[in-house]
């Protein structure tokens, strides 16, 4: 079972007003028996406080994935330093921080794709203006990525993880940096987006903008995971996906 709880994300959740939303993103990540986390959002007293207020344990996490090194996706990074070296903290290529923490943290500076327990792996995108990664879940049934904002872009993420381990992405969740984008180029993704068969899921957060899930929900809404601060996005062994 692989479960992704939504901690940090721009939209507030009607259901949970007791948590806090703001322009970030973090997702805890529960795997088995392992506990991961993807990017820390914004603030460490929001990401400290909706993880409380979730009931997720930060001590049990031990591998802590940053997809790149804004301020929006590394403001917890105090309250991982607090745990030492029992976490290892995997930064993108080239890293800004890894001389600041390596003393802190156990730091690994991923150049390409790196194994980091059963069937995850990280994978780098280096090669443009702003170095990020993404988080694989390489399972039976398809690709689970999770993305940070997708600066590299959306289809070449998409189609390099299919490349890499050879099946089509299940779930695409994260961060899609389409937030900008006028009307008519909004479409034209959406409209790629519905028609692909490499992707079958997508839960837009953070820089993803609100209007590619109302866009999603016109054209394709059996694609579309609807994800907010809160969300839970449980995935089972046969690729069943449920949301709470």
């Amino acid at each position: 079972m692989l479960s992704i709880t939504v901690v940090v994300d721009n939209e507030s959740n009607p259901s949970r007003k007791d948590l806090i939303s703001g322009w970030g993103l973090s997702l805890y990540v529960q795997y088995n028996d392992d506990h991961l986390l993807f990017d820390l959002g914004h603030d460490e007293y929001v990401f400290l406080n909706n993880l409380r207020l979730l009931g997720l344990d930060l001590g049990s996490v031990r591998h802590v994935i940053i997809s790149h090194e804004h301020g929006d996706h590394t403001g917890g990074l105090g309250a991982i330093v607090e745990l030492g070296k029992r976490v290892t903290l995997y930064l993108p290529s080239p890293s800004f921080l890894e001389s600041r923490l390596s003393e802190l943290v156990n730091v690994r500076v991923v150049k390409d794709v790196e194994n980091i327990l059963n069937d995850v792996y990280v994978v780098s995108f280096h090669n443009g203006v702003i170095p990020e990664q993404v988080l694989v879940f390489n399972k039976s049934f398809g690709l689970v990525v999770l993305v940070g904002c997708s600066h590299p872009g959306v289809f070449k993420i998409i189609n390099t993880c299919a490349g890499l381990f050879k099946k089509d992405v299940h779930v695409l969740i994260g961060g899609l940096h389409l937030f900008r984008l006028n009307r008519r180029d909004l479409r034209l993704v959406v409209d790629r987006i519905c028609r692909s068969s490499t992707v079958r899921f997508v839960c837009p957060l953070h820089c993803s903008g609100e209007e590619i899930k109302h866009e999603l929900e016109r054209a394709c809404p059996e694609k579309l995971i609807y994800g907010r601060v809160g969300s839970v996005v449980r995935i089972d062994d046969l690729g069943n996906i449920s949301v709470e």
